[in-house]
């Protein structure tokens, strides 16, 4: 995954990592009302978009959750994989993909969290400090 183009949805939205639901949610609504195009003749069409999917991940529980795993591997530029999969061999029932860990915990992944263009995505497991690399 390149580091570089991984996107810090806390900085669009000018947030820290540890910011509740309602600061985020605030915050999004003046950079709507800044970035909007209706409201705003100059506004830059491709800021609005990024602030609208910011604010898209980061206000799901699940997404945020498969976020801030992807955030913290980047912001330090590393972290500890137990295993590299495709998402072909993990298990889905329609709504997460799934495998067991050895310490008998589960990698989830939603499927939402699929569809954030990332050409891998780090899962932890639910129970123990594992994290696995998934390849889309």
């Amino acid at each position: 995954m390149n580091i570089t183009n991984f996107p810090n949805f806390y900085r669009v939205l000018g947030v820290e990592s540890n910011a509740s639901l309602a600061d985020m949610k605030q915050r999004y609504h003046q950079l709507c009302l800044k970035y909007h195009p209706d409201k705003n003749q100059g506004a830059n069409n491709e800021d609005f978009i990024k602030v609208q999917l910011a604010f898209q991940v980061l206000s799901d529980p699940n997404l945020k959750q498969h976020y801030d795993v992807q955030h913290v591997a980047h912001t330090n530029k590393c972290v500890a994989i137990h295993d590299q999969m495709s998402i072909s061999e993990l298990n889905f029932d329609g709504s997460v993909y799934e495998t067991n860990c050895r310490c008998g915990g589960s990698f989830v992944l939603f499927k939402e969290a699929t569809e954030l263009s990332l050409a891998e995505i780090y899962v932890t497991c639910d129970t123990c400090s594992l994290c696995i690399s998934v390849a889309l």
